[in-house]
């Protein structure tokens, strides 16, 4: 059975490719499972399906993991009558490992895998109605098939989407694309299953654009954000200067005007006391002992003007 992680390790490492040609994503899918050294015990098959990823079509790929036991397999699966060429992943054959297969006949595709992993690919188109987008997809093999997967991408931007799948497994990968997959326990030979979603659109801009511009654009809000905040924090330090000099002015004010205030007050009490220190020296001498004379004299005199008898101004 294929597991859920082949999925997620795909997408996953499809993040750094996504402004990339899609057959680099192929080739991702194919290796995110070719590297596990298990021999797979059972036939694994997965169809999938990716409308409007870099083009107005419909992607669809196939892959097969096989045991050692079954090859070589051969198998014969029937395709819309204007398919005339798959994609098919040969990573000896060519620098990116996809290509180009001219079909037999056209309508069918007819494998002889030798290997235990095989993977290919083709478009199919997509009926557009202004913004209505409608697909269909009749698949067809001569084998009977046993507990295989499809999985449908739905694609960004799309409304209103529907598809022939019931209670499939969806899941979202780190940019948010949703995916469909549903188990199919039995398929008989030539025994026809019907795939279909429709969906609405008003945008002509496939996934991978749509991914491209999200991450532009995030780049610039992430330079945006900083040069904002390099220059709300320059602001800031220059805010801080500015108050730290006004209160330093401010501070430099008051201090004197506090330092004058101060100044007056001290020589308001200085003068007050001196004046007070006269007075009480006036007072002690302002009579002579002797004669009783009231006399004017200042600590220069020692000695009454009227009878000379010698004051003491101690």
């Amino acid at each position: 059975m294929c597991n859920r992680s082949y999925f997620l390790r795909f997408y996953n490492y499809t993040r750094n490719t996504i402004i990339k040609k899609l057959n680099i994503l192929s080739i991702l899918f194919y290796l995110s499972i070719s590297f596990s050294q298990n021999q797979f015990d059972k036939l694994d098959f997965v169809f999938g399906f990716f409308p409007e990823y870099d083009n107005s079509s419909v992607l669809v790929m196939l892959q097969y993991n096989i045991p050692e036991k079954l090859l070589p397999y051969k198998t014969e699966i029937k395709l819309p009558s204007d398919i005339t060429s798959i994609f098919e992943f040969q990573s000896e054959n060519s620098q990116n490992g996809l290509v180009e297969i001219p079909l037999k006949t056209n309508g069918y595709l007819e494998l002889n895998i030798v290997n235990s992993q095989y993977y290919c690919q083709f478009y199919v188109d997509l009926a557009h109605n202004d913004i209505q987008r409608n697909f269909e997809y009749i698949f067809e093999s001569n084998d009977d098939l046993i507990d295989f997967h499809v999985v449908l991408q739905r694609p960004l931007g799309a409304k209103k989407y529907q598809s022939s799948l019931v209670e499939p497994e969806e899941f979202n990968d780190e940019y948010n694309l949703t995916y469909n997959r549903k188990r199919i326990s039995k398929l008989d030979k030539n025994e026809k299953l019907k795939i279909s979603f429709s969906y609405v659109k008003e945008s002509s801009l496939t996934t991978l654009q749509i991914l491209d511009k999200i991450l532009a654009d995030h780049n610039h809000s992430e330079g945006e954000e900083h040069n904002h905040e390099h220059d709300h924090d320059q602001h800031g330090v220059e805010k801080v200067d500015n108050e730290l000099l006004d209160r330093f002015n401010k501070t430099k004010y008051y201090s004197l005007s506090f330092g004058f205030l101060l100044i007056l007050i001290l020589l308001i009490i200085f003068i007050l006391f001196k004046s007070k220190g006269k007075q009480n020296i006036l007072k002690k001498v302002n009579s002579c002992p002797n004669c009783k004379e009231n006399i004017n004299m200042n600590l220069a005199n020692e000695y009454c003007p009227n009878c000379g008898e010698k004051i003491n101004v101690s």
